[in-house]
């Protein structure tokens, strides 16, 4: 049923092996989608617009609009650090190429 008994230890992990299934799976996707150029492409664009490479100060309420972009960048960071690190240095290496670092 939905409900779990958290005594069960069969119940128990059947649920942790289900979670570490999707967390697999997720980072399976974000592999896939780093291993094509044009993904690379587009999350070099998406950590670039989340302000990952740049102060986020601003002397306004700005500040917390520019520390909810950044907040994302950082996850983005990490779930492609966690898929691989080689995928963030072979962005990084490709927007370098041509001219798009910050």
């Amino acid at each position: 049923g939905m409900t779990q008994n958290l005594a069960d230890p069969q119940q128990v992990r059947a649920s942790e092996g289900k979670a570490r299934f999707l967390r697999r799976q997720e980072l399976d996707d974000l592999r896939f989608v780093l291993s094509s150029p044009l993904g690379r492409r587009f999350l070099w664009r998406l950590l670039t617009k989340c302000r990952v490479f740049e102060s986020i100060f601003h002397a306004s309420a700005l500040i917390h609009y520019n520390a909810g972009q950044q907040d994302i960048g950082h996850f983005l960071v990490a779930e492609i650090s966690e898929a691989g690190d080689e995928h963030l240095f072979v962005m990084m290496r490709e927007a370098n190429s041509k001219g798009e670092t910050p």
